[in-house]
């Protein structure tokens, strides 16, 4: 009877702890997102890089917003109206919204923001994005130019095109175009001054910076409250790999049998997984010529479909609006003895941690004479797009495209000098792209035929979460994640 009495308040003390502990984890409104690696940038030109999606999209303000899971939510505009066949777009802003440091978010500052990303793209010589079409573009040199495509009237901001631009709201909501702050950036040369930090002009600001994490607390100064009321306070975002998430971003590739405590909330199958022969243009590489380029891309696929994986040759997705061929003949090929002398490089693919990529590193291993860079960040692979350099024969490469609105996203892969820039040995691409009337069944047979670009598999990203997150209100089509539309239940 002694060991009862003992025992019984033992337990009744260990009860209440537990329920102590339960309640403080439901009131508290922290929130852990595991990321791949680490940030180098806040510059919104930098934005094409899935990393700035994860930390800054929370952090940066458009003028509008498509996160919102039901309609494009206007966020420093209140307002919008279109006219003239959609060549004009004219937005009405918000009054008494402030950046994190306090001072006023002006419509003379959003004009001068949206100038240096369009100076920059058109330095770089982009092209397909929609600031090519704006009246005057050409005639903008510095940020005290004015050009009648975006200038100011009766303290709105008006854009005119020389086109129709149906879809302008949802360009103008991408990242790429998010407002900062003009201590964040130099007026003349327009170099960004910041490394990592900046000044906020959206829901969330950057509290603390550390060599593991990000850690983003609500910005009082805003003044604007969107989304779920019951907001998460405080979102750490960390690259550390043994953080213990509550979010995280995937994709329908990933077994997530073992991480049960997680479901998955995904969008349209409208993800492209894909390797990019990166030393195409280098003579002498085993990616110069194109027999090979199609040997070693015919033989990677048979393997993949004999070893049980589910493999696409298109590069674009099924369901994707005006697409009829789906899929290309893959005749087989015995590896050729004489690229085994080659010594190759890869981007590590088994860094994707998924079994599709994991065969892939396997098909590379069993068959070339190869090396590893696995720590190399895809930063670099990019910026070499631009240059002579080739780190790497290959890499893989994961995107995605608007499948019910794809021919801008279709331009701009192939025409713009920013995000994954589609190569073209030959023109045929850029003059497809070009045309009146794009014929998208055209293009992805030409990036079959040129095997430069290697379709793997399509897939629906989206976001692995705990039970206590409330994704209701977030557009799940768009990645990665703005935490300004999620909730905590």
């Amino acid at each position: 009877m002694k060991l009862i009495k003992l025992y019984v308040p033992y337990f009744i003390i260990m009860m209440f702890m537990l329920l102590i502990l339960l309640s403080c984890q439901k009131g508290t409104k922290i929130i852990v997102y595991k990321i791949e690696t680490n940030p180098f940038s806040s510059d919104p030109q930098n934005y094409d890089y899935f990393i700035h999606h994860s930390i800054y999209r929370s952090v940066l303000g458009t003028l509008v917003s498509n996160y919102n899971s039901t309609e494009v939510k206007g966020v420093l505009a209140e307002s919008w109206k279109n006219s003239e066949n959609d060549k004009v777009w004219e937005f009405s802003l918000r009054e008494n919204l402030y950046f994190s440091n306090g001072d006023k978010i002006t419509s003379e500052i959003i004009i001068q923001s949206l100038k240096r990303i369009f100076l920059l793209l058109k330095r770089n010589g982009s092209k397909g994005d929609f600031f090519n079409y704006l009246n005057g573009i050409e005639k903008l040199n510095d940020l005290d130019d004015e050009i009648e495509g975006l200038r100011l009237k009766q303290g709105k901001i008006l854009f005119v095109f020389k086109r129709s631009m149906p879809d302008f709201l949802e360009k103008i909501s991408f990242g790429l175009y998010s407002i900062v702050h003009p201590s964040n950036y130099d007026k003349d040369s327009l170099e960004w001054q910041s490394e990592l930090n900046v000044v906020s002009s959206y829901t969330y600001k950057i509290e603390k910076i550390n060599s593991q994490n990000f850690e983003l607390g609500l910005n009082e100064h805003f003044n604007l409250e969107l989304g779920p009321e019951n907001k998460f306070e405080k979102v750490i975002i960390s690259w550390d790999e043994d953080i213990k998430p509550d979010i995280y971003e995937g994709n329908s590739l990933e077994d997530n049998k073992k991480k049960k405590e997680f479901s998955f909330s995904g969008g349209v199958e409208s993800g492209i997984s894909f390797i990019r022969c990166h030393s195409w243009d280098v003579d002498g590489s085993i990616c110069s010529k194109l027999e090979d380029r199609m040997m070693l891309r015919n033989s990677l696929l048979n393997f993949l479909k004999n070893n049980g994986h589910n493999i696409t040759t298109s590069f674009f997705p099924k369901g994707m609006k005006g697409l009829d061929q789906q899929e290309f003949p893959v005749e087989e090929h015995e590896i050729n003895e004489g690229l085994l002398n080659y010594k190759l490089a890869t981007r590590n693919f088994s860094n994707k941690k998924t079994k599709l990529w994991n065969s892939i590193e396997s098909f590379f291993t069993k068959f070339t004479n190869r090396e590893n860079k696995n720590d190399i960040s895809m930063r670099v692979f990019f910026e070499e797009m631009d240059s002579e350099k080739r780190t790497a024969d290959f890499i893989g490469i994961d995107t995605g495209i608007l499948i019910d609105r794809p021919i801008d996203d279709v331009k701009f892969m192939i025409n713009s000098t920013a995000g994954i820039r589609i190569p073209d040995m030959n023109g045929k691409l850029k003059k497809l792209a070009s045309e009146e009337e794009v014929d998208v069944n055209q293009i992805n047979k030409e990036i079959w035929d040129q095997a430069i670009i290697w379709p793997i598999a399509h897939f629906t990203s989206g976001l692995f979460s705990k039970s206590f997150v409330d994704l209701n209100k977030l557009n799940l089509i768009q990645p990665p994640i703005d935490f300004t539309w999620v909730g905590k239940k």
